[in-house]
């Protein structure tokens, strides 16, 4: 899920006053003065997710939605989402949902899905669809058929970051 990052930053101040020669000072004790701001840096929680069956026949097309968000309370520069997918698997077709309310700058496509978005503000999303057609041939390696040659998924994760 989504990642919220905090820094804060103490940053002291002195101040002195510098008094002209000869002239005495009714009050040295106030001379000086010290101030102390915390510095907090901006917070972004982005989070991702992707949902699709959980089974397919080889030689079939499934379908994913990719959503990612923004759920503030700041706005998250330099967003990428990265999605690979699983051996077995071969890319079809992507596109954008109507309503993305911060849409990607660029995009790559093909077995691993890139998306750059330069800026997301607190409570911004991106939703795209990935179709991909499962392999009709496999290995003896990708044994991990169930029941009437259904292939189960595995190894299938998206990842996303950005500067907060």
């Amino acid at each position: 899920m989504g990642r919220q990052v905090f820094v804060g930053v103490a940053a002291r101040a002195r101040f002195f006053v510098v008094r002209s020669a000869g002239a005495p000072d009714p009050n040295p004790a106030n001379n000086s003065s010290t101030a102390s701001t915390t510095v907090i840096a901006p917070r972004a929680d982005v989070q991702v997710s992707k949902t699709g069956p959980a089974t397919a026949r080889p030689g079939s097309d499934i379908t994913y939605t990719l959503d990612y968000s923004n759920t503030g309370p700041d706005t998250a520069s330099n967003v990428q989402v990265s999605d690979t997918l699983p051996a077995g698997e071969t890319f079809k077709s992507f596109s954008f949902l109507n309503g993305a309310t911060a849409p990607p700058s660029s995009c790559g496509l093909g077995q691993t899905i890139s998306c750059s978005t330069a800026s997301m503000p607190a409570g911004s999303h991106v939703q795209a669809v990935i179709t991909v057609t499962i392999n009709p041939a496999r290995s003896r390696s990708d044994e991990d058929r169930e029941s009437g040659s259904r292939l189960r998924r595995r190894h299938n994760h998206v990842h996303a970051h950005g500067d907060k």
